[in-house]
Parts: C-alpha cells; structure tokens; sequence
C-alpha cells in the first residue's frame, strides 16, 4: 500500500460542480469498482483534495477566487483570509512560474548542504564508482560478470553502504538515507543544475495526470504523454512531461491535485 500524487485535469465547471465533476473523473479508477470482481483499470481505493505542504501559486490579482480549490474546504467556498495558495483551479489562474521559482529558490539551499556533506563523505570513504560503471562491465562480459554480481559489487562499496545505514543525525545530517541500489556517486556528479531541473519540474507535476480526455498516465505508464518532447538527458522525463502538458491546457481547464491511496 502506498500513497501517491495525481493531478486531475477537467473542462471548465462551475464551482458548486467541481466535486461531483472531480468524483466523476475519478470514479473509473476506483480499484473496488467491481466488487467483488477487480478493476483493472483501478488505481486508488481513496483520494483526497491535496497539493501537500508545497501548494500552487495563485497569479497576483485572483487570491480569492471563488474559482480556486482548497483542501478540507467545500468547492466555491474561499478561505478568510484567502491563502495566496491554493490545492487546485483553472490553469490560468496558477502561477505556475511563481510555484517553480519557490520550489528552485528553497532547494538550493539544501542542495548546497547535501552538497558540503557529500564531499565530507567522499573524504571519509575509498573512491566509488557509479553504477553505469558496473552496468558497463557487465554488458561487455554477460556470462563472466552477470548483473546481479554488478548490483552487489556496486552496493557493496564502503561509501554507499555508509550512505545506506548512517543516522540521519550523524556525521552527514543532510543527506538523509540513501537506500542501497540507488547511485549517489552519479546523482551529485550531475551537478546542481540537474537536481534544480528535477525540484522545478516536480513542482507543479504529480507522478501520475488524468487527462482532459479521462486517460490516466503515470510513471510507469507509455501513453499520449509520450509525444512531448524534452530533453533526454536532463532525466525526470516523465515528470517535464507532465508539467509541460499541464502549462499548455486553456485557461479555463481545472487542474487540481489530489492525494491518493492504492
């Protein structure tokens, strides 16, 4: 069981709608839909009006709009005061721009802060290799250095393994947990750049959209999303996908984000 991120995208609906409207869209979805046989289209078997902590931006001019959606709140219904951030609303009425520049703005303070751990970490432990290293080793010798090999060699480096079980309160507070399998020897050789790209992409993409049109597409998922062009090499296509899809709806598309539970 695990909870996730959807933004539903709907045709323009009057406020007092919006909760039936978003009820409607999610409703094929719903993974207890054909009790007791399985949906398997289903998806969640709750969800929630929820942008999270990191809510969207409202565009200078329209804080308080009946238009915009808040958690917990009834749609149509503003807050008092009205927050200058909200769970959801038409698209034009979303700074998207603005939502970006904060989230870019507060990471890279702590990209700096992981960034002087790392080095102290990297100091502490023998060199290590990341894992396209491995991964390349054992593309040129399948039968003699079989993947599975390569994941242990690369996991069982003393700087990842330290990564993996240290305190988050110990030597290297800001680094979190890194859980074995990831590479984080590639992660900050990308640079801050490519971290920034990903936190600004994130921002106002969820892992998984619901389409105008009623398609559902995820990370794990090919689908219409797809034909968005991004570049390939920044990573995190998926979620530019997203985001690119959502900042060239109409004005008046809704676009609210829902937490779900599957």
């Amino acid at each position: 069981m695990t909870k996730f991120r959807v933004t539903v995208c709907l045709p323009p609906t009057a406020p007092a709608d919006v909760a039936a409207a978003l009820a409607a869209a999610m409703a094929p979805f719903d993974m207890n839909l054909d009790v007791p046989g399985w949906n398997e289209r289903g998806q969640w078997d709750w969800w929630t009006v929820s942008a999270g902590s990191d809510r969207l931006l409202v565009k200078t001019g329209h804080v308080g709009d009946a238009r915009l959606v808040y958690a917990g709140i009834e749609p149509g219904t503003t807050p008092s005061p009205p927050p200058s951030d909200c769970d959801g609303g038409p698209r034009g009425l979303l700074d998207l721009d603005g939502t970006r520049d904060r989230a870019v703005s507060g990471a890279r303070a702590e990209w700096e802060a992981e960034c002087e751990d790392w080095r102290r970490a990297v100091a502490d432990h023998p060199p290590a290799r990341p894992w396209a290293w491995f991964e390349e080793r054992h593309r040129a010798d399948p039968v003699r250095y079989p993947l599975e090999r390569a994941r242990i060699d690369h996991q069982d480096q003393p700087l990842n393994q330290s990564l993996a079980h240290f305190s988050v309160t110990g030597r290297y507070p800001h680094l979190g947990i890194w859980a074995l399998g990831s590479d984080p020897v590639a992660h900050f050789s990308r640079g801050g750049q490519h971290f920034l790209d990903a936190v600004a992409a994130s921002a106002i993409a969820t892992w998984a959209v619901l389409t105008v049109d009623g398609t559902w597409i995820d990370g794990d998922q090919s689908g219409p999303l797809d034909d968005i062009a991004v570049v390939p090499e920044a990573g995190n296509a998926h979620l530019r996908r997203v985001a690119a899809y959502i900042e060239a709806l109409d004005d008046d598309v809704l676009v609210i984000q829902l937490l779900c539970h599957c």
